[in-house]
């Protein structure tokens, strides 16, 4: 009779890690998918010359990164504690990279006399591209 419980149990548990594995694949296509779909309705933007537009990209794709982090399971509270916690993923001058950009971001968020040029927000929302990529 233990044998039986014993099997039963092995079972359930087979189960369970079959559908979990099912659930996190399913999931995990889903949102990549769903951050390719984003960048590609950014890049309809890449050819802009109106600096409002660049800042709007810029902001975008920021935060198209840090929804990539959350979804890849990388830990932190904003997407400054998750950067630091995904610099094993990206070479050294590639992530100073990104940090660069997501400062430029943030410098574009929160100060009112911000000047930064198209050439300077082009060249970090695609440092940011590169980034989202590596990690889909």
């Amino acid at each position: 009779m233990n044998q039986y419980i014993i099997y039963a149990l092995l079972a359930i548990i087979l189960v369970a890690i079959v559908y979990i594995k099912f659930k996190i694949g399913g999931t995990s296509k889903t949102w990549k998918l769903e951050i390719t779909t984003k960048l590609n309705q950014l890049a309809q933007s890449e050819n802009s010359q109106n600096p409002l537009e660049w800042k709007s990209l810029l902001m975008e794709i920021d935060k198209v990164l840090d929804y990539a982090f959350k979804k890849k399971g990388i830990r932190g509270q904003t997407l400054g504690e998750r950067l630091k916690n995904a610099k094993d993923y990206y070479k050294p001058g590639e992530y100073q990279k990104i940090w660069n950009a997501h400062k430029a971001r943030n410098i574009l968020a929160h100060e009112i006399n911000s000047r930064i040029s198209i050439s300077e927000m082009k060249e970090h929302y695609l440092v940011l591209k590169k980034s989202i990529k590596t990690i889909i």
